[in-house]
């Protein structure tokens, strides 16, 4: 399961969840479609992906994703990706992240990681908002 939303501001929570298959790649590019339309065309945005609950992608999907990472990278000006500790899915993620080619992506092994990350860009109703978002499982 993919889902996309933008609450506060200009973050933008991505939340993956269990297995990844076509139709969950191609639900998360409908919601993300919808959510960056909602925005002006300009408008950047700082990106929250809580993937903790993925395990691994099969290699065509991990592509389809690091597709859509390109495409969407022009409206990005931060983004963290928050991963779960199985070795296997950091490496798939960190190759992923490499593969979109945009230096505002990080791969974050702990909440704190990711919060520190993109704090320096939220204004404060946004940080609030991630750290609700981190914490909801």
């Amino acid at each position: 399961m993919f889902t996309a939303d933008k609450k506060v501001g200009r973050l933008i929570e991505l939340r993956a969840r269990g297995a990844i298959g076509d139709a969950e790649v191609a639900a998360f590019r409908s919601h993300m479609v919808h959510v960056l339309g909602s925005l002006r065309p300009d408008d950047k945005v700082i990106a929250m992906a809580d993937f903790r609950g993925v395990r691994v992608v099969a290699p065509p999907l991990a592509e389809a994703i690091v597709t859509m990472l390109r495409a969407s990278g022009q409206r990005l000006e931060r983004g963290a990706v928050l991963v779960s500790d199985e070795a296997v899915a950091r490496i798939q993620v960190a190759r992923v992240l490499a593969q979109a080619h945009h230096d505002g992506r990080k791969a974050c092994f702990t909440v704190e990681e990711a919060i520190a990350w993109l704090e320096p860009l939220l204004t404060p109703a946004e940080r609030a908002r991630l750290v609700r978002f981190l914490a909801e499982v």
